[in-house]
């Protein structure tokens, strides 16, 4: 939460699109990285990936006292669904550099094998997360709350979900393709 307690309760999706061949490097092809820091500038591997979509649930005025001792007190609060966007080097941009207090789901689309062939490309997924997050913008992710209610945990759950059901994006077989670095 941005501006709450010092520990990560705030869980993105980013989906990474590029070329895969690109990238035979050490990053594994199919890998699902998952990180317990949102600070983007830590991960230089990202830079590999020439486009990246972020995609978050979070209280509208975030930094807002009343809106931590709202969600503590387990009432929900107003929330926004956000989609990011950057094409070029984000591990320089201004918006890498965050608390360090979140967990990202890294999805390299394009890597990850999917089970159902037609319409699995990195666009075809990337329009369908995008199409997701636009639906709900404004009716079922309109509130948030921290337990029995839409946040950002449950999206994030919600969208990779729609993704598996439109995609079949296969599942990881071995415990070397989910990073879980810092």
């Amino acid at each position: 939460l941005i501006g709450g307690p010092p520990i990560p309760l705030h869980v993105e999706v980013i989906l990474a699109e590029g070329d895969t061949d690109k990238h035979k490097d050490a990053e594994s092809k199919g890998t699902i990285y998952i990180r317990k820091t949102n600070n983007l500038a830590s991960m230089a591997f990202l830079n590999a990936y020439p486009q990246l979509h972020r995609l978050d649930f979070l209280p509208e005025n975030p930094t807002d006292p009343s809106t931590v001792v709202r969600l503590a007190s387990f009432q929900s609060v107003p929330g926004k669904l956000r989609h990011r966007y950057y094409s070029q080097n984000i591990t320089a941009s201004s918006d890498a550099k965050q608390d360090g207090k979140g967990i990202i789901v890294l999805l390299p689309v394009g890597s990850i094998p999917c089970q159902k062939k037609s319409g699995a490309t990195s666009s075809n997924v990337i329009s369908t997360a995008l199409d997701f997050t636009n639906e709900r913008r404004d009716n079922v992710y309109d509130d948030l709350r921290i337990f029995l209610g839409k946040n950002c945990l449950s999206f994030a759950l919600d969208l990779l979900l729609e993704l598996n059901n439109v995609h079949g994006i296969q599942r990881v077989d071995s415990w070397n393709k989910i990073d879980f670095g810092e």
